[in-house]
């Protein structure tokens, strides 16, 4: 049976979960507040969708509350509702790197860059804090470091 009518992420979890439900998922900024070590990833993979294997897709929609887009006006893109949940870009770098690392055990050797660990690292043209929120999703790393050799 085909539904007709509001298809929009939001409406259709509406559907689902009820409306007061629905309004309180992605709240990972109250979690996080409550001191809970939360890490990100995507857990979206598939061939039809292979940017979601994208990070910085996830990191400003994380910010934006909204899926990345080419489109001039943002305002015209489903926001999920916010509750307050919008991260910083810090907590969602800190989210990628070192927070994922503390849960696999693995923060003695990866996750920052501390003297002593395997200093595997990224670089970009553009500094990610001085770019435009929704400028996120389309930077790519100009240079990868693994054990602090560069990789070609």
């Amino acid at each position: 049976m085909a539904y007709v009518g509001d298809t929009t992420a939001q409406s259709i979890m509406n559907r689902i979960l009820g409306e007061d439900r629905a309004s309180k998922t992605y709240r990972a900024n109250t979690i996080w507040n409550t001191g809970a070590l939360i890490s990100f990833s995507s857990d979206s993979i598939t061939l039809q969708s292979l940017t979601a294997w994208n990070p910085y897709e996830g990191i400003e929609t994380g910010i934006t509350r909204q899926t990345p887009s080419d489109v001039e006006d943002h305002s015209s893109v489903e926001r999920i509702p916010d509750s307050g949940d919008q991260l910083s870009l810090d907590k969602l770098i800190k989210g990628y790197t070192i927070n994922g690392a503390k849960q696999m055990g693995l923060d003695d050797r990866i996750g920052n860059i501390k003297v002593g660990k395997d200093a595997s690292f990224l670089v970009f043209e553009n500094n990610l804090f001085d770019i435009d929120v929704y400028d996120i999703h389309k930077q790519t790393p100009k240079e990868f470091y693994i054990r602090g050799e560069l990789v070609e």
